[in-house]
C-alpha cells in the first residue's frame, strides 16, 4: 500500500470507537482528536489533511458495515 494509505490507518487505529450504548451499535470513530493527531504527523497542510480524512472516512465506512454484518448474523437464530 501507499505510504499515505498505511499513515492514515495509523492514524485511524489511534481514533477512539463510538458505540451506541442501548443496542451496541458500532457508530464508527470519535474524530475529536484527528488534528491532534495530524499535528504528531506534521500533517500541516489542508491538502494533505483532507486526503487522510477521506481515507479515514473509506476505512470507517467500510469497517461500519463488516460489523454490522457480524451483529446481524449474531442476532440470526441458527436452525
Amino acid at each position: 500500500m501507499p505510504v499515505v494509505v498505511q499513515q492514515a490507518i495509523e492514524i485511524y487505529g489511534y481514533l477512539p470507537d463510538r458505540w451506541e450504548g442501548m443496542s451496541g451499535t458500532f457508530m464508527g470513530k470519535d474524530y475529536s482528536i484527528v488534528f491532534e493527531l495530524f499535528t504528531t504527523y506534521e500533517l500541516e497542510h489542508n491538502v494533505e489533511r483532507r486526503l487522510f480524512l477521506r481515507i479515514m472516512s473509506v476505512i470507517d465506512s467500510i469497517r461500519s458495515k463488516i460489523i454490522q454484518g457480524k451483529q446481524q448474523a449474531i442476532k440470526k437464530p441458527s436452525k
